[in-house]
């Protein structure tokens, strides 16, 4: 049972104070802020100290759910403290009998959310995620918030945001004349998402975006999934090497069509590309391998096809074992896109190609050669089997039309002969 009670504290007797004795209790005569007071004697380590009981002011003490005795100070007025010392109570109650408690939830729905923004970058570094992963996700998390108009938790909306992503949607600007493609969209959605899950998580409540739908993005697919033929991988690699030395890049021309070809055949990122040096490839091991520092922070070995082994073995030779291949920022942001997209244009490749469309063409080729669709989601580096079949197994009209050739016809067997009207 808590109570409410005057706090108190001690202080010396000063010297030649005349302490008296009354029915077994002692007590001296104190100026307390200017008024004589009467406080009681105590002995506290040997030596008499006076108490000098606070009239004015108000404490509480209450037993939490952990069974501890607990005390504060609420102020001058005794109905106030009476008020919290009831709220105490209801909590420690709440707490041992596994109940939330209102009052703690209030004020986590008010919590600022840049506060909670950076708490949860915090958070995401703790996980070892890459910083542009991080950085994307604030700038994506700042622009919802002041495009939604939210300031706390609590004015957090599953509307709210719907009507934010259909404004970027239908923005027309100069660097999006037809404004922000489906699969922008969905970015957005799932940094908002992912951060609303935790602090929800966190909060013990559910995530007040929770049923806001993704974007379809069949229907307006403005990143092109072009995937190169053999024959014009061929005609890339022979007008890469027909290039000027620099062609706007730091990378010479020769260097840049072993960067092509060892993407198209391991299926490595650009990002991965970019840290390579010479001792991350082992060409004379069983079968040749590259090592590489994949997105989940894990050390994985990608094995290499004889003949690019033999075409990569001589271009490695006599270089430093720690210098970077392909030196630069040429793999930040869509750079590395840029530059592939020079070259296929001395190739006469058209519109559509990208860099990471020999990834693509690197994974959908294991798939049409046959091999077992978890072998191809080992060798692309896929936690999930689901990303390889929606976004590399791709069928083309032809695969379709083979398909359908595919199935066998009908056995001749005598038709039944059945009797005429008439008859």
């Amino acid at each position: 049972m808590g109570r409410i009670f005057n706090p108190s504290y001690t202080r010396a007797v000063p010297p030649g104070a005349k302490v008296t004795t009354r029915a077994g209790a002692r007590s001296v005569t104190l100026t307390i802020r200017g008024a004589p007071t009467v406080c009681e004697v105590r002995e506290v380590r040997g030596r008499p100290r006076a108490v000098v009981v606070l009239a004015d002011r108000w404490a509480i003490e209450w037993t939490d759910a952990a069974g501890r005795t607990r005390q504060r100070t609420v102020g001058r007025d005794k109905r106030l403290a009476t008020a919290a010392l009831a709220r105490e109570e209801e909590a420690a109650a709440r707490a041992r009998h596994g109940l939330p408690d209102h009052a703690v939830e209030a004020r986590a729905r008010l919590r600022p959310l840049a506060e909670l923004f950076a708490e949860y970058g915090e958070v995401l570094a703790g996980r070892d995620t890459v910083n542009e992963y991080r950085v994307t996700g604030r700038v994506r998390l700042d622009a919802v918030r002041a495009g939604c108009r939210w300031e706390t938790w609590a004015d957090v909306s599953g509307d709210d945001l719907t009507r934010f992503l259909g404004r970027l949607r239908d923005q027309r600007t100069a660097k999006y004349p037809n404004g922000l493609s489906p699969a922008t969209l969905n970015g957005y959605l799932r940094t908002v998402k992912a951060f609303a899950n935790w602090y929800a998580a966190k909060a013990g409540e559910r995530s007040p975006v929770e049923g806001v739908a993704r974007y379809a993005e069949a229907r307006d697919r403005r990143r092109s999934k072009r995937v190169l033929t053999d024959a014009e991988f061929v005609r890339l690699l022979g007008a890469c090497r027909a290039a000027p030395r620099r062609h706007g890049t730091l990378i010479p021309a020769a260097d840049r069509a072993v960067l092509y070809l060892v993407a198209a055949y391991t299926g490595l990122r650009a990002s991965e590309l970019a840290r390579l040096t010479p001792a991350h490839f082992r060409l004379d091991a069983a079968p040749p391998v590259v090592t590489v520092l994949g997105k989940d922070k894990l050390v994985q070995s990608t094995p290499l096809p004889g003949h690019v082994a033999d075409e990569v073995r001589p271009w490695l030779a006599g270089r430093k074992p720690l210098a970077k291949l392909w030196p630069g920022t040429w793999a930040a942001g869509r750079k590395a896109t840029q530059t592939l997209k020079r070259d296929a244009n001395r190739a006469g490749l058209g519109e559509g190609v990208t860099f990471h469309g020999l990834r693509r063409k690197y994974v959908t080729g294991l798939i049409r050669s046959g091999n077992d669709i978890d072998v191809v989601r080992r060798m692309a580096r896929h936690k999930d089997l689901k990303t390889t079949l929606d976004y590399y197994a791709v069928s083309t009209d032809a695969d379709m039309a083979a398909a359908a050739e595919s199935l066998p016809p009908l056995p001749d067997a005598p038709r039944p002969k059945g009797k005429g009207r008439g008859k």
